[in-house]
């Protein structure tokens, strides 16, 4: 069964409650943050929770689900940024007025290429794929593993220096930082 969720109604890791509720991520009951993941035909299939400390639990179908944001977003176009994280997407979208394709593999780094080889076709369909990893091993591993399903120089990463991830960017330097990557 799903989880009960409530609307985030305020910006919360510098993200806007706008933000939030277009790419599905609300509040459970106890405090959780919880994402509804949805199938290639745009049905909620299963929900994601992200627990305080920082610990990971799916309910519903997760192996139907698409990459996090995926859903909104129509296949081809100029540029589409890939995160690993759902906070991270979120945090790019806020710089980028929820206007441009951003999504987030569903399981972290480890899982990047088997997650993202199963929409190859949706991902080709646009002319640039930007990758915006953690600046940590396994980030820059998925980062260099995720490149090889793709065409040469179709592929562009962002290198965040000093700075862990996106949300980080935001949350220091807000949306003019993560746009400055």
């Amino acid at each position: 069964t799903l989880h009960e969720v409530v609307e985030i109604s305020k910006k919360i890791r510098g993200i806007s409650p706008d933000i939030y509720k277009q790419f599905s991520y609300f509040k459970g009951k106890q405090g959780e943050h919880v994402c509804n993941m949805y199938n290639t035909a745009g049905k909620v299939v299963a929900q994601k929770m992200r627990y305080r400390d920082k610990t990971f639990s799916w309910t519903g179908k997760a192996k139907e689900a698409v990459p996090f944001g995926m859903n909104q977003w129509r296949s081809g176009g100029k540029r589409i940024t890939i995160t690993e994280g759902e906070i991270d997407a979120m945090s790019i979208a806020e710089a980028l007025g929820g206007k441009y394709p951003v999504i987030s593999v569903s399981n972290g780094a480890a899982s990047a290429k088997k997650d993202l080889k199963k929409h190859i076709e949706f991902l080709n369909s646009f002319s640039e794929i930007v990758l915006w990893f953690d600046s940590d091993e396994p980030g820059r591993k998925a980062v260099s593993e995720v490149s090889t399903l793709f065409p040469p120089g179709k592929v562009y990463t962002i290198d965040t220096g000093t700075y862990k991830d996106a949300n980080e960017i935001l949350s220091d330097k807000g949306k003019a930082g993560v746009l400055h990557y």
